[in-house]
């Protein structure tokens, strides 16, 4: 271990590292984001701080913006230059996971679908997951996702 930011008030859910820009964000239990700033390690700076109706499971960075649903079906859009944080969709139903990628959000949901939105023009495709709740989602080529469920089962699922 070089450098320890140590935070208190909260335990990490997920955490990111943008290099580029010398960020941690970390996803909170307390219903926060931070943002630490490491770019004069081993003197950490917060960068800023996101306070959410619900908890962020996941988040993903990509040109400029980090992107986090909530787990009550928010789904935001927090520019880092501006902080500008923007609600971009909701879908009224608790969120356990998602990933993006060729225009499209794919979530997974507290009831056991799987749902697939183009991000351009919001249609929907919906994947029914009987019996069974996927609680973790990552890209595999360019139509497939790994799926973890809830029953310990590994899914792999075109979309």
């Amino acid at each position: 271990v070089e450098e320890v930011y140590y935070y208190h008030e909260g335990k990490s859910i997920d955490a990111l590292i943008i290099p580029e820009l010398k960020y941690a964000v970390m996803s909170l239990n307390n219903n926060k984001i931070i943002i630490v700033d490491y770019a004069k390690k081993p003197s950490f700076k917060l960068f800023d701080e996101i306070r959410l109706k619900g908890i962020s499971r996941r988040l993903i960075y990509e040109k400029g913006f980090l992107f986090y649903f909530t787990d009550l079906g928010e789904m935001y859009k927090y520019d880092l230059k501006t902080k500008d944080n923007t609600l971009l969709y909701a879908c009224g139903k608790r969120i356990t996971d998602f990933v993006m990628f060729n225009g499209f959000i794919v979530y997974s949901t507290g009831d056991g679908e799987i749902i697939k939105r183009n991000s351009l023009n919001g249609t929907t495709k919906k994947i029914k997951i009987n019996d069974n709740l996927v609680i973790n989602l990552l890209q595999f080529n360019f139509n497939k996702l790994i799926c973890g469920t809830f029953k310990g089962e590994i899914l792999i699922i075109k979309v």
